[in-house]
């Protein structure tokens, strides 16, 4: 065996061999043997001059602060290295650096700076390509030779996502796809808790990205979002990950809107705490992403507020918040004509037992209608089915909604002519998204002792409105009738109505409303009126105490009596039990009216009634309406 220092001639002494006791103690130093001085071979000088090299190097780094950039050389070591770290997490792709920077800080700590790191597929396609990453190292740990990163930081990545029509994810980085497909939280979780379980990021305590911009493209909906200005904050804590991640959404509104996500994720565990605070979002890009809130997608408004949902490897299993609506308009279709509103909020929660969104203090403010309401709603599939436990990707296609009203009331703002309000209701339907429809099982509202019923449909389509909507009132008077008559709808028929139809009490009010786009509305309104004064032509005599029924069918207006009195000028009081009263067109100027007058009275009341205008039978015979007496029933 040789020892670097010396020739390889020499000869290597022969080990000593122990005395035995007391044996050389006797003799004087001088006749002891001595002892041979090992060989001088350069080896510890060496180190020490390299590592007092290494030590000058790094102070003089420290000192001065400058970066250096490292040779071709070692940015191939460095991505060597990284590239076997990495080969149980990256089995199928690799690591490719176009620079490396060094630079030993102040406080001594050094820093790396890779430019222009890819990570690459098999066939050499890049995936992610990251123009900045910068990183520091434990220096504990480099004074033991080991790099460990401590802490990374991300400058201008830009991720690509893609979501599939089951919901699932499809993580594009760069211009390609990393297979396989992210189509559960489970494996995202297990993703990140092996990442930083590996040698390379066991030692990390912190990742930050600034500059980050993401694409989602969603080929359920056809959407595309733009992330932009993102800025991520990932922590490796002792049990668990927690990130947090703000940034700026370019969606369907031209002011974009800002979000802020804060996940926490237990090791080892497929759940995680996601909270979600969101200011000026557009209603519909919220619901693309959230299966609960499906419905506000047929919402026009921003949508601010909070929510707190707990996603485990199927989806979201619980969820809980509060989201507030600016200014904006109910608009399923561009070709309906939007119903606006002032604002409106909701708290809510999911219940992933029963399937279930719990929605508490509902209210709703627009120049019309002011709602205070609870309830809440199942989530559905298109075949009816029911939607329970955790939410994936799917997304409802329809919600079975129960809704109870504290309060409803219909301001005038030129709907009503005056405030219509209603301190008790109900309210059963079940919402289509696609198409929209909204069918309602059954409307119950109460104000003193009156009972407003409805049921019907509602949709909108790329023509614009439909409904069928049929109305029940059990009583109301004919001023009230006229309150809760819209100004805008059927309005000839209204006016007709107010004029003509001057009080009394009304009783089985049945309305049915059908609306039709490119068409006028059309109205058929049938009811019972009792001790109720009817003007049927505006020359003669009202008719009073009258009782009977009537019916509005479109512009057509029937009214039988029953009972009533008209008096005349003359004669006293007429009975017209049985007349009809009938106008085809009510919308005409003038109104042409069929009126069959079934009369019981004195001959002299009979007559006088003759002689009024628009007749004037007997003053055109030139007779006196007092020629005779006794009793006539005439029908005219």
């Amino acid at each position: 065996m040789s020892i670097a220092g010396q020739s390889e001639d020499s000869e290597a002494p022969a080990a000593p061999v122990p005395a035995p006791p007391n044996v050389d103690a006797k003799r004087p130093a001088s006749a002891r043997p001595a002892r041979r001085k090992p060989a001088r071979t350069g080896l510890g000088a060496r180190l020490f001059l390299l590592v007092l090299a290494l030590a000058v190097a790094f102070i003089a780094f420290g000192l001065t602060g400058k970066p250096i950039n490292m040779p071709v050389w070692a940015v191939a070591e460095i991505e060597a290295r990284l590239n076997r770290v990495l080969g149980d997490t990256l089995p199928d792709g690799s690591l490719a650096i176009g620079a490396v920077e060094l630079t030993v800080e102040s406080d001594w700590v050094l820093r790396l700076k890779l430019e222009d790191l890819r990570l690459l597929k098999p066939g050499g396609q890049a995936l992610l390509t990251l123009p900045d990453v910068r990183l520091t190292f434990d220096p504990a740990a480099l004074v033991k030779g080991e790099l460990r990163p401590r802490s990374v930081r991300l400058i201008g990545a830009r991720v690509a996502m893609v979501r599939d029509r089951n919901g699932r994810f499809d993580l594009a980085l760069g211009a390609g796809t990393l297979t396989p497909q992210i189509d559960s939280l489970a494996k995202l979780f297990d993703a990140a808790d092996s990442a930083f379980a590996s040698p390379a990021a066991a030692s990390l305590t912190i990742v930050e990205a600034e500059a980050l911009s993401l694409t989602l493209t969603d080929q359920r909906t056809g959407q595309t979002w733009e992330v932009g200005d993102g800025r991520l904050t990932l922590e490796n804590r002792p049990g668990e990950l927690a990130a947090e991640l703000g940034l700026s959404i370019v969606g369907r509104k031209a002011a974009p809107a800002r979000a802020v996500l804060t996940v926490v994720s237990e090791k080892g565990a497929d759940r995680a705490r996601v909270t979600a605070t969101i200011d000026g979002m557009a209603a519909q890009d919220l619901a693309a992403q959230v299966a609960p809130l499906a419905w506000l997608g047929v919402l026009d408004a921003p949508i601010s507020g909070r929510l707190s949902t707990t996603l485990d490897a199927t989806g979201i299993a619980a969820m809980e918040g509060r989201l507030d609506l600016g200014k904006g308009a109910l608009q399923p279709t561009s070709e309906a004509r939007p119903i606006a509103f002032d604002k409106a909020g909701f708290a809510l929660a999911y219940d992933p037992s029963q399937g279930r969104i719990i929605l508490t203090d509902l209210a709703v403010e627009s120049p019309s209608l002011r709602v205070k309401a609870s309830g809440h709603s199942y989530l559905t599939r298109q075949d009816g089915s029911q939607i329970k436990g955790a939410l994936a990707g799917e997304l409802p296609a329809a919600f079975v909604t129960q809704i109870e009203f504290s309060q409803v009331k219909v301001d005038p703002a030129g709907l009503f002519e005056e405030p219509v309000q209603f301190s008790d209701g109900a309210l059963d339907l079940r919402l289509r998204l696609d198409p929209f429809q909204i069918d309602i099982g059954q409307l119950a509202l109460a104000e003193q002792g009156r009972r407003l019923v409805a049921s019907g449909r509602i949709a909108a389509d790329s023509n614009g409105w439909r409904a069928a909507i049929d109305l029940g009132l059990n009583e109301i008077s004919m001023d009230r009738l006229l309150a809760l008559w819209p100004v805008t709808l059927v309005p000839n028929t209204r006016d007709w109505l107010s004029r003509n139809v001057l009080e009394g009490s009304l009783s089985s009010v049945k309305a049915a409303i059908r609306i039709e786009p490119g068409t006028e509305p059309r109205l058929h309104l049938g009811y019972s009126f009792a001790d109720t004064n009817v003007r049927f032509l505006s020359t003669l005599p009202p008719i009073k105490a009258g009782y009977g029924y009537s019916t509005i069918d479109g512009t057509a207006y029937t009214m039988v009596m029953s009972r009533g009195q008209v008096t005349p000028p003359e004669g006293g009081q007429i009975d017209v039990a049985g007349s009809v009263f009938a106008v085809p067109d009510i919308t005409r100027r003038p109104a042409l009216a069929d009126i069959t007058l079934t009369t019981t009275s004195s001959l002299t009341a009979a007559l006088s009634l003759l002689d009024m205008p628009p007749f004037h039978f007997m003053a055109k015979a030139e007779r006196p309406v007092t020629l005779g007496e006794g009793q006539a029933r005439i029908t005219t």
